[in-house]
């Protein structure tokens, strides 16, 4: 029965939101947005240091705060990044609308496990989100295209926003010369 919740609750949502989806290819979280690039949802990375750039057309956001409300949230953080970013989603988000919390391996530790269990939060752990989707090749019911999105940088050199349009297909670095204000589709 778990896992038929599981399947029934990834494929019902269109979003996927990645805590730790960054520019670096070689870490896990970044190929999770290239593993199920083909599979429907409207992956949404998010990276703080990386807010601004792109993968395969996402935009990075600089928090779970930055991004549309989420349905579906992993975990590829340290325990106490995980603990310090679920405090503040059960800080922010009402429980009614609290997302599945998807905790990759690694991502837990026994405060973090506590904190779920006395909440009573939705939650899988130990369990890597790819693979449960391969192992049951699953699909979003409405699949969701990359759009074109949109960059705002604070220009160091007329200290005005300045606006850049992406095609939705790219993986970009934050260019623009400027800091970071706001990305978003």
């Amino acid at each position: 029965a778990q896992v038929q919740h599981l399947i029934e609750t990834l494929v019902d949502h269109e979003s996927i939101h990645v805590l730790g989806a960054g520019l670096k290819p070689d870490c896990p979280a970044h190929r999770l947005v290239h593993d199920l690039d083909q599979r429907g949802w409207r992956l949404v990375p998010i990276h703080p240091n990386d807010a601004g750039g792109a993968i395969l057309g996402r935009p990075i956001r600089a928090s779970l705060e930055a991004a549309d409300p989420a349905s579906v949230v992993v975990f590829f953080l340290s325990p106490q990044r995980t603990m310090m970013a679920l405090i503040r989603m059960i800080a922010s988000v009402p429980r009614e609308d609290m997302p599945l919390v998807w905790l990759q391996p690694g991502a837990t530790d026994e405060d973090v496990l506590a904190l779920l269990e006395e909440g009573g939060y939705d939650a899988v752990t130990e369990t890597c989100i790819v693979r449960f989707i391969e192992a049951h090749n699953l699909h979003a019911k409405v699949r969701v295209t990359p759009q074109p999105w949109f960059h705002q940088v604070l220009s160091s050199t007329t200290q005005c926003s300045v606006w850049t349009v992406h095609e939705g297909t790219e993986t970009t670095d934050n260019e623009g010369g400027g800091e970071h204000e706001w990305c978003g589709d």
